[in-house]
Formats: structure tokens, sequence, C-alpha cells
């Protein structure tokens, strides 16, 4: 509706980058199509196969339209990961695999295969974070010099494992170990938010037969 902002605009940004494109909603999408103009000179870098935004209307998809806009862009994929196993890789990639609107990749592991994945599924969280606990210690009679911490960043996760230990949960499957328990609560993490602030607590449960703090 206004040639001339956008005549601006496209004049100033000779190169638009967009990271995290799978995040971006469908105006943004078009806000980019638009800033990039004549010349086109546009990167996007991205995961097709995250999305923790939808909320706030990303949409998956975004990479197939990303081609429409621009036809004669190339597609450079990522596909050796530092990161994880090639088992984790395998299963992860399996899932996904299912999804429609995806281009596809095909993760390669620059380790090697790793453990074989266990699953759990717990009927609660009291019960997911007793299974934690027991399996902390079956592994602690094992590796008995071994020093473990459990991380958890979520208010509502931190209260229960809390909870599962003062209700003998250390008793149970760590102390019978002669281990030492240590718990951390209440550090604070501030993020700034585009439209807010807050402040998500991290919690720490460490364990060493050797001393108290690990």
């Amino acid at each position: 509706d206004h040639p001339e902002v956008r005549a601006r605009w496209t004049e100033r940004f000779q190169y638009v980058l967009v990271d995290e494109f799978q995040d971006t909603n469908r105006w943004q999408e078009e806000l980019v199509r638009l800033i990039a103009g004549t010349r086109r000179n546009v990167c996007v870098v991205g995961d097709e196969d995250q999305s923790i935004y939808s909320w706030r209307g990303a949409k998956s998809g975004s990479f197939q339209r990303f081609l429409k806009d621009f036809p004669d862009a190339r597609t450079f994929r990522l596909e050796e990961n530092y990161r994880s196993t090639q088992n984790i890789l395998d299963a992860s990639g399996g899932l996904v695999a299912k999804n429609s609107n995806r281009m596809g990749k095909n993760l390669r592991a620059t380790g090697d295969a790793g453990s074989l994945i266990q699953f759990f599924e717990a009927n609660d969280a009291s019960l997911e974070a007793e299974y934690v606990c027991r399996e902390i210690g079956n592994f602690l009679r094992e590796e008995p010099k071994a020093h473990i911490a459990a991380r958890w960043t979520h208010e509502l996760q931190a209260k229960l494992p809390g909870t599962v230990w003062d209700t003998g949960c250390s008793s149970w499957y760590l102390n019978d170990a002669g281990l030492n328990t240590t718990i951390w609560p209440d550090f604070t993490f501030k993020f700034r938010s585009a439209t807010r602030h807050f402040n998500p607590r991290d919690h720490q449960i460490s364990t060493s037969k050797e001393s108290e703090v690990s």
C-alpha cells in the first residue's frame, strides 16, 4: 500500500539473513519477501523439524513456502551432527520422517553409535522423578566413583523431584548406596523476551560418594 516506504527499506538492506526460520509466521515470511525486493539476496537458516512457536503463528512448511517465493534459491543440508550419537539420530529421524510438509534430511553422527535408547513412560510426574532417582542409584552402585548431576529448568518440574526426595526417594535408592546428596534450589536465570520478563528457576541435584558437593 506504500511503495515509497517499501522502496526505502529494500534499498537499505542489500542482504537479508534470517536465523531460526522455522519459527517465523506467515506475516514475517511476507515481510522477508518484501524487504528482499528485486535484489532477492536472502539466506534463511533453520530446522524444519523444530516447532515451538505455533502459539504465535509459526506453521510447518515454511521452507517449502520460501522456495515458492524464491524458486532460484539453493538448498544446503547440514547433516553432520556433533552433539548426538547415531542411535539417537536414527530414532528421532524415524519419528519425524512421518511428519508431512518437510523436505527431509539424513543426519550423520561424527561420533560412534552410542548406547541403545531406553524408553520409560511414567503415569505421573512423581513416578517419573522416582524413576530418575532409582536409575541414579543403580548406576552409582556399578560406578561408585561417578559423579552425577540432574538439572531441570521448569519451575513445576523443580518442585516434584524435591518432593520425591523429601518423602524417601533418596533413602530408598541413594542413601542405601552410601551416597551423599545435595540439592541446590532457586538458581535464577533472567531472560529477556520481546514482550515480557520472566525468571524460570534452575534446580540441580548432585550426588557423590566422595563429597557432598560435586
